[in-house]
């Protein structure tokens, strides 16, 4: 049996906006230097995710989110790290995180475990361009375009469950950028100067360097050779 997190080992949980690359680097972390890799987006679709939506819903806006929306589902995220943490040494989660005083329910629940945050930083732009892409992809999958997706009925959990098309005009990567900047690019607290537990890392670049970068964070050997990015990218769409 492996050392748990909470001797000699720990647990990094990667937070960004969608798109920035936060799976990636859960995949990353698992696939190249041996860590346990816990997708929260998994974890949050289950039986708690009506409630869980309930709560970015207020997130996306600003807004502190009822406690009962939320702690339930990320109480049984806490379980689950802790249940890997007794067979694993390093434990990586990967989950956007918006609201300071979710952080510090998972500091409470989870620091005593070498709990650290690893915040990846993108430009916009970049992060839309991925974003567009991971729709596009997934899209496909289900038969339909994006601009299918633009031009349809969205949930009315969605941007008030207008039609993107009406709302922002004609599909363009500008509207669309403004669609995410309206309705999920938002509503993420700044890390305060006392959240020491905190790593930044820019992946603007998005190639080799994003991953020597985190490597040089988090005290990680330096690699031999080039990561694989079809395979991570292959592990993403495989939870799909």
């Amino acid at each position: 049996m492996a050392a748990a997190a909470g001797s000699n080992g720990r647990i990094v949980f990667v937070t960004a906006f969608p798109g920035v690359g936060k799976t990636t680097t859960g995949d990353y972390l698992a696939s190249y230097h041996g860590f346990h890799h816990i997708d929260g987006d998994v974890c949050v679709r289950g039986s708690h995710g009506p409630s869980i939506q309930q709560a970015f819903g207020h997130w996306l806006k600003d807004q502190a989110a009822p406690i009962e929306l939320w702690h339930p589902c990320y109480l049984q995220l806490c379980d689950t790290c802790l249940s890997a943490a007794a067979e694993h040494r390093d434990i990586v989660i990967s989950h956007v995180i918006y609201r300071r005083e979710v952080r510090d329910f998972f500091r409470e629940r989870l620091g005593e475990h070498g709990l650290v945050f690893l915040k990846l930083e993108c430009d916009l732009d970049i992060i839309v361009q991925g974003v567009e892409k991971r729709a596009e992809a997934y899209l496909k999958t289900k038969g339909q375009t994006l601009e299918d997706y633009w031009n349809g009925p969205q949930p009315a959990s969605v941007g008030g469950g207008v039609c993107f098309r009406e709302k922002y005009g004609e599909y363009s990567f500008e509207n669309y950028k403004k669609m995410q900047l309206e309705i999920y690019l938002q509503g993420m607290q700044p890390f305060a100067h006392d959240e020491s537990d905190t790593i930044t890392v820019d992946v603007t670049s998005r190639d080799n360097s994003c991953f020597e970068r985190i490597n040089a964070a988090l005290g990680l050997p330096a690699r031999t050779t080039d990561v694989d990015m079809g395979m991570l990218q292959e592990l993403s769409r495989s939870r799909w």
